[in-house]
């Protein structure tokens, strides 16, 4: 057995060994272009005359020799004879880290961009907004930093801490993670999430609400009344003037603007929301809402941008259909009737993929279990699904060390699901390659022993029962109950 992570699509075994005697692999392969070759795809072919990568493209190159690095991880001086032909199951494979709730400074990113390049992810979703911090710096807009970025406290669930928190990623930081995952073969997708989980950007600019009143960073986890004043010229004007800036920095695809769990009271008695939804013959406020994403969505392909957001605001049936959405939880069937109508999907699933979650809530094995080829999609819709992405929000993950025992070894599960084709996938298999692998990982993944991956069923009741006692204050529960 090949011990490699995705399980590649095709692994043949031919006489004679590869004896490195000292030298480096990667400097002993060979590149080939071949046309034939899918994207992102490569023949590896190791003999005892040496190795070579046939390949279409560098995403190809790139993954070929993560593929050689782990088979030299656990054959040492010696490798097999082999020929590796493979190709991804989707071409978008993301991981998500929520920087605002808790800030993580660059060199604890990059242990996780690191580990998440071994095992083929090659996008980075960096969430840098919500209500609890703003953390991308626009020297255009020092407001943004100055009154956005530091909270008064800090009070998730049952852990409270009085003291001031806070960060923010200068212009030159978020410039050098982009350039540390592009070497790695990562695109970085930003996240400026709107018109709800802005507070961050109100405290800045109370002018940008409905009522024009000066509020605080939200101090605990939850979903917030003020939102950004959709009939105000000056939220435009600011939304664009961020959204300009940053552009500079990132130069992907891609870009997302959020458009999660968006309570419209405001909106409703606000004159200047109420005058945009009659001047645009809008129904309601949730047509209103994809009003405003379809215009911020406009500015951001004239920047040449693809616009990703969540599928809450598939909910006005008025979406742009040039965006792509992103599916966390949707009992409304709107994102598969998105996807089957031909619009491009991505899936992250709040069951399976949601990484803050308990293994005893989200096990390794229902991680890997998950096929995100979901009910009802239909052949189009199949086809609409570019790919998976794993998210890690962070109001209960405050360090590193937590974050990489969420994360490791669930992301590679998701990473192998979204890679290898579905009938080559086998729980038990990816397990025995798993072990082998893990050792292999930087030291500071603090990934999960072996006896937490899938507890056993009353204590997958238990952890789960007590995540949630744990992560519930009466704030969270008050917050909540005003959005509604």
């Amino acid at each position: 057995m090949l011990n490699v992570i995705p399980k590649p699509c095709s692994v043949t075994y031919s006489a004679g060994v590869l004896r490195l005697n000292g030298r480096n692999p990667s400097e002993l392969v060979t590149r080939i272009g071949d046309k034939t070759v899918f994207p992102q795809g490569y023949r590896l072919v190791i003999n005892p005359r040496g190795i070579t990568a046939a390949v279409s493209d560098d995403a190809g190159y790139f993954n070929a020799l993560k593929t050689l690095e782990q088979i030299c991880s656990t054959s040492g001086s010696v490798l097999p004879s082999v020929t590796v032909e493979d190709a991804p199951r989707f071409p978008f494979r993301s991981f998500m880290i929520d920087c605002s709730r808790h800030f993580f400074k660059t060199d604890e990113l990059k242990v996780m961009i690191d580990a998440a390049s071994k095992f083929k992810f090659n996008y980075f979703h960096w969430h840098l907004t919500n209500d609890q911090g703003w953390r991308a710096e626009v020297p255009e807009l020092p407001e943004l930093c100055e009154k956005g970025s530091v909270r008064g406290s800090s009070h998730f669930g049952s852990v409270y801490d009085p003291k001031p928190y806070g960060g923010y990623y200068t212009v030159d930081e978020m410039r050098d993670i982009v350039s540390y995952c592009r070497d790695r073969n990562i695109e970085v997708i930003p996240e400026i999430d709107m018109p709800g989980h802005a507070t961050s950007l109100i405290a800045a600019f109370p002018e940008l609400s409905c009522n024009g009143k000066p509020i605080g960073l939200k101090t605990t986890g939850g979903i917030f009344k003020d939102i950004l004043c959709v009939g105000n010229d000056k939220t435009y004007e600011i939304v664009f003037r961020i959204l300009d800036s940053l552009c500079g920095i990132f130069d992907g695809r891609y870009f997302h603007i959020g458009g999660d769990e968006v309570p419209k009271n405001r909106w409703k008695s606000c004159n200047k929301c109420r005058s945009l939804k009659s001047s645009l013959g809008l129904k309601n406020e949730e047509e209103l809402q994809g009003a405003f994403m379809n215009t911020v969505a406009e500015f951001l392909r004239q920047k040449g941008k693809k616009v990703i957001m969540w599928n809450e605001c598939l909910n006005g049936n008025n979406l742009d259909e040039s965006v792509t959405v992103q599916l966390w939880m949707d009992k409304t069937g709107n994102s598969v009737k998105w996807a089957n109508s031909g619009h491009k999907l991505i899936m992250s699933d709040f069951y399976h993929y949601y990484m803050d979650y308990p293994y005893g809530m989200t096990p390794l094995k229902k991680v890997y279990g998950y096929n995100p080829v979901i009910k009802g999609l239909d052949h189009t819709g199949a086809a609409s699904l570019i790919g998976i992405e794993a998210p890690i929000w962070t109001e209960h993950v405050r360090t590193l060390d937590r974050m990489t025992y969420m994360c490791y070894p669930r992301y590679i599960a998701a990473a192998e699901r979204a890679w290898t084709p579905e009938d080559l996938c086998d729980y038990d298999d990816f397990k025995s390659r798993l072990k082998k692998l893990l050792p292999s990982l930087d030291k500071r993944i603090r990934y999960a022993p072996e006896q937490n991956w899938d507890p056993p069923g009353r204590s997958r009741i238990d952890e789960t029962v007590s995540f949630f006692i744990k992560a519930i204050n009466e704030d969270n529960i008050k917050n909540f109950l005003d959005s509604r």
